[in-house]
């Protein structure tokens, strides 16, 4: 479903701009990363491939995410 997501907003959009978009995605919905592999998969899903630059960009850009906070304990309402 990320795929199709991704490609509905930004359908001319590059390999790279495509993969470093998913993971954005999957970070901001799940707060999970991407490893090498995975985003080399993900490339290939996608049709295309990545530079060894590109990768490392995308293996920096994660570093940078906040860390997962986790989300307040919803107060027992007694119902």
């Amino acid at each position: 479903m990320t795929n199709q997501l991704i490609g509905l907003f930004n359908p001319n959009a590059t390999t790279f701009q495509k993969v470093r978009d998913s993971i954005i995605l999957a970070y901001k919905l799940k707060r999970v990363t991407a490893n090498r592999e995975q985003i080399i998969k993900a490339a290939e899903q996608w049709g295309g491939t990545l530079t060894e630059e590109e990768i490392q960009q995308l293996l920096a850009m994660q570093e940078q995410f906040p860390e997962p906070t986790p989300l307040p304990e919803k107060p027992y309402s007694g119902n």
